[in-house]
């Protein structure tokens, strides 16, 4: 083959290499933004008023307000359960499989502002985290997109944390694969991808508001 030809060849295939990438890299962002979708209607959508009461009350937080902080500290938090989970962490696995969390979903009588819901969650956060300075990160990231307290959004994550365990571990509970370690694992991985965006790229922040937006009309 002469030069030339050679590196038509070259040029051809590369161009089509990135085009498939860009293909799959769509999909698996769809995949995951529906995947988000789905937990964030569980967590803020009108069926599960109690959780959004339990914010409301113990920050005095109206229901926008509410809704908005869940949306936005969710993708990340999830995000951290993911990779734990993928890396096979004892602890994170446990607690899906048995979806002790489950229950601030499902029982009207079990508060997230209670005493044991933010020692569960903040058990959550220090595997998912690693670190106070990560959560301190996060929540002031929160605060700029919000509008609301970082003191505020910082004492809200562990009860995030809670609600999105409970609701995966609810999933795979209901999807038959809460006892078998390589389904929950794909479970969870749906959840992967995304940061903030204001591109169609992924699942982030400005999808996030926008399902939030929804629920408020």
């Amino acid at each position: 083959m002469s030069l030339p030809g050679y590196l038509w060849v070259v040029g051809f295939a590369e161009k089509w290499g990135k085009l498939f990438y860009v293909i799959m890299q769509r999909s698996v962002n769809h995949q995951w933004r529906t995947a988000m979708q789905q937990l964030l209607q569980m967590l803020i959508g009108q069926q599960n008023q109690s959780n959004i009461s339990d914010m409301m009350e113990k920050f005095g937080l109206d229901e926008n307000q509410a809704r908005q902080a869940i949306g936005t500290l969710l993708p990340s938090v999830t995000q951290g359960i993911q990779k734990q989970a993928q890396s096979q962490n004892e602890g994170i696995l446990s607690q899906l499989a048995n979806a002790q969390q489950q229950r601030y979903l499902d029982d009207d009588k079990a508060h997230l502002y209670d005493d044991d819901a933010v020692s569960e969650g903040n058990d959550i956060l220090g595997q998912i985290l690693g670190s106070k300075d990560v959560s301190r990160q996060l929540a002031g990231r929160a605060a700029q997109q919000t509008g609301l307290d970082t003191g505020i959004l910082k004492k809200m994550l562990p009860m995030v944390a809670s609600m999105a365990m409970g609701a995966i571990g609810k999933q795979a509970n209901a999807q038959g694969v809460a006892n078998n370690q390589g389904g929950l694992m794909d479970l969870v991985g749906s959840f992967l991808g995304g940061q903030n965006n204001t591109d169609d790229d992924g699942f982030g922040l400005d999808d996030v508001m926008n399902i939030a937006g929804k629920f408020l009309r």
